[in-house]
């Protein structure tokens, strides 16, 4: 039986016990500085990720789909970060991607697992990415079911409050009028919240 905490990719699966287990891996090791060299390698991989994304988008067009996905790898393995993402393991990268999964899904472990990561979150920009990636996502999909809970929640950690203040509300909205309402006030930059 698949577990919901759980990534599977050609030859590698990933299955994590609890959401407790999956938060731990999304920010890499405790005792790692991952998160302040990716902060500082965001340009770096941008101006990588377009470079590598013309080269391979040009590949694509003459290569069978498992061909293509070589190399993928390839460019992963000798050219860290063209996709933007530069994580400390394939664990790592996996958990972000289930955790994308979950709140894009609005599964009921969700938001638990988006606090949890604010409360963990090694810096102010690691809880605006966390706003701009999971919590925009579960927004965007489910805000109209999570609002309050989502607010509740910014009033009690300053961390989530942080976090959401990473979200963008697409335009036209596709939430109803009232939940915008309610999020209005959290949106937007928030440099006055201490990261404590």
């Amino acid at each position: 039986m698949r577990s919901r905490f759980q990534y599977d990719d050609i030859g590698q699966v990933y299955v994590w016990p609890s959401p407790k287990a999956l938060v731990a891996d999304y920010w890499g090791a405790p005792d790692s500085d991952w998160y302040l060299r990716y902060d500082e390698k965001q340009h770096e991989c941008r101006l990588k990720s377009e470079r590598a994304s013309r080269f391979l988008g040009r590949l694509r067009e003459h290569l069978e789909w498992d061909q293509a996905f070589r190399v993928r790898r390839a460019l992963d393995e000798f050219y860290p970060g063209w996709d933007g993402d530069f994580f400390e393991s394939e664990q790592q990268r996996a958990a972000n991607s289930v955790v994308g999964a979950l709140c894009s899904n609005g599964d009921l472990d969700a938001l638990e697992i988006v606090v949890a990561l604010a409360q963990s979150a090694p810096s102010r920009q690691a809880l605006f990415d966390l706003g701009a990636g999971p919590l925009e996502d579960l927004l965007r999909g489910h805000g109209d079911r999570y609002v309050d809970q989502i607010v509740a929640a910014a009033a009690e950690y300053p961390r989530m409050k942080i976090a959401l203040s990473g979200v963008w509300i697409d335009n036209p909205p596709t939430l109803q009028e009232g939940t915008v309402a309610k999020l209005i006030p959290w949106l937007g930059d928030d440099d006055t919240t201490p990261f404590v």
